[in-house]
């Protein structure tokens, strides 16, 4: 009750941006819109090339790893989920589609 779904952190993580542009600084921004293109990526349910997928998921989730680094690279470190991204299009390439599995 009152608790935030996946339907609503895929909303706020593709609208975040325009919410933010001009409030936040130019690799903050830079960082909310790579989550951004990430996530837009992560909540597909079906996928119709595996390997043109995984390229893409690779290029996504380096730029967000890039962007965390200019604005705070120990958080890298410190926080598990944001270096499990790393492992994301093996774990694909695995299980299929991320939208499938939790994290929790």
């Amino acid at each position: 009750r009152n608790a935030l779904i996946g339907k609503h952190f895929k909303t706020l993580m593709q609208t975040c941006v325009f919410h933010v542009h001009g409030i936040v600084s130019d690799s903050q921004f830079k960082l909310i819109k790579a989550t951004g293109r990430l996530g837009a990526v992560l909540w597909y349910h079906e996928l119709r090339n595996m390997g043109e997928y995984l390229d893409d998921l690779r290029v996504l989730v380096a730029n967000v790893l890039d962007a965390f680094d200019v604005v705070d690279s120990a958080r890298i470190i410190d926080k598990g989920k944001i270096h499990v991204l790393v492992h994301l299009p093996e774990d694909v390439e695995c299980f299929g589609p991320a939208i499938r599995y939790a994290t929790e």
